[in-house]
């Protein structure tokens, strides 16, 4: 095995520079106590007994999947999801990359996953299932787990394996039942090592494997999208948030000399043109816990307290009553499972209630996981427009950034 892991290094050094930047920074342990395949949080391990059944274009196939899965933290980011699911969406990003290097992906066991197999279960366009993150992936299809019917590959073992015992030497091989075919870099590979070195380390070596292909001549603009998607330095999301709407509210609020200022009364004071309504509507779908929902809106009503009236609209296929929040008791008090709705996901009734109840100036902010039925229509979009056109601000927070909006809409995504 070690012979041959040699030669494949080789072939994928002169075939796809990219993978090959990839694929010999890996540990490779050979592991009987693994039924196939599968990858730890930090290696891959093999069954040698199963990779001497299959052909060596599989065997090719296999390592280049399960060292994107390693490079790309799909391990790490699968932590606390649902298993199957969550590897259901992981092996749709990694062979998106190998699709877009012509691998033959059917030389894998079971049903290789593409972005065509997501589409048909998800109900979606196969170009935009293509875009998605592999969070964003994760959460669509938990929405639609009912609809999966197809076996997973479990080649992520997020809980010791399929055998249970594969954590047991996570980064170090036991010499009894496991051997190193491969002993991978010894900057990741040390002891000791924390899961923030262990994702600089993989940034980093990805941001060296575009660069080798890029010289090489040899690297399709779809895997550039996707590892830039991963590798690109991120802000905050509610950072963002916080300045949006800090610069929202700064449009009805200004300096006059004519109310001094209660602190400082040489100073100017301060003139509401006018106390405006924040509505924030809560899509009852969204896939962030309790705990992140508190934050959000405890960042909100910091901002908007003694500004804006703060108002909390739920929603899912029609819009609930409205939730005045007056105090951070308030927020502190928010439970969601006491927030009605559940249903289906359609946005229309709600743009439709906030156009209705809102004054001019006020300002909308939505919250959704961003997978709405009925966003494309054309009664949908006018409605976005007509509240951008009659607020002061419009934000859209999302999961997903699937959904095109009017050019006044201020777009955040949402990184949970």
């Amino acid at each position: 095995i070690r012979k041959e892991v040699e030669k494949i290094r080789t072939y994928l050094t002169l075939e796809w520079p990219f993978l090959a930047a990839v694929f010999r920074k890996l540990r490779i342990i050979a592991d009987e106590r693994i039924p196939t395949f599968g990858v730890t949080k930090y290696e891959l391990r093999i069954n040698p007994r199963f990779f001497q059944k299959i052909s060596l274009q599989s065997r090719i196939v296999i390592y280049c999947h399960e060292g994107l899965h390693i490079a790309f933290l799909h391990p790490h980011r699968g932590e606390n999801k649902e298993e199957k699911i969550f590897n259901l969406a992981a092996d749709c990003v990694v062979n998106s990359i190998l699709l877009a290097y012509k691998v033959k992906i059917e030389q894998l066991p079971g049903n290789p996953i593409t972005p065509q197999t997501i589409a048909q279960i998800v109900n979606l366009e196969e170009e935009t299932v293509a875009k998605m993150a592999v969070e964003e992936l994760y959460w669509l299809l938990l929405e639609n787990s009912k609809k999966i019917e197809i076996d997973v590959m479990q080649d992520l073992l997020l809980n010791g394996g399929e055998s249970g015992k594969a954590n047991e030497a996570e980064g170090e091989a036991s010499t009894k039942e496991a051997k190193v075919i491969q002993e991978g870099d010894p900057e990741v590979y040390k002891q000791g090592k924390t899961r923030k070195e262990i994702e600089e380390f993989w940034r980093k070596t990805l941001c060296n494997a575009l660069v080798e292909a890029k010289m090489a001549g040899n690297l399709p603009g779809e895997v550039e999208r996707i590892v830039d998607e991963l590798i690109k330095p991120k802000q905050n999301w509610k950072e963002i948030l916080r300045k949006e709407l800090v610069d929202g509210l700064g449009r009805i609020v200004i300096s006059s000399w004519q109310i001094p200022s209660r602190k400082n009364p040489g100073y100017p004071g301060i003139k509401h043109l006018s106390l405006p309504d924040l509505q924030v509507d809560i899509d009852t779908s969204l896939s962030i816990g309790i705990e992140e929902l508190r934050q959000t809106l405890g960042i909100v009503y910091e901002i908007c307290r003694d500004r804006a009236r703060l108002i909390v609209r739920p929603w899912d296929a029609k819009a609930y009553s409205p939730i005045i929040i007056r105090r951070t008791s308030d927020i502190r008090a928010l439970q969601i499972k006491g927030i009605p709705g559940g249903g289906g996901t359609v946005i229309a009734p709600v743009l439709q209630e906030n156009l209705r109840t809102m004054k001019l100036g006020d300002i909308v902010m939505i919250l959704t996981d961003g997978f709405i039925a009925d966003w494309q229509k054309s009664e949908t979009q006018e409605l976005f427009k007509k509240i951008s056109q009659k607020s002061s601000l419009a934000i859209f927070a999302t999961l997903s950034q699937q959904i095109d909006l009017p050019k006044k809409w201020r777009k955040i995504k949402i990184e949970v």
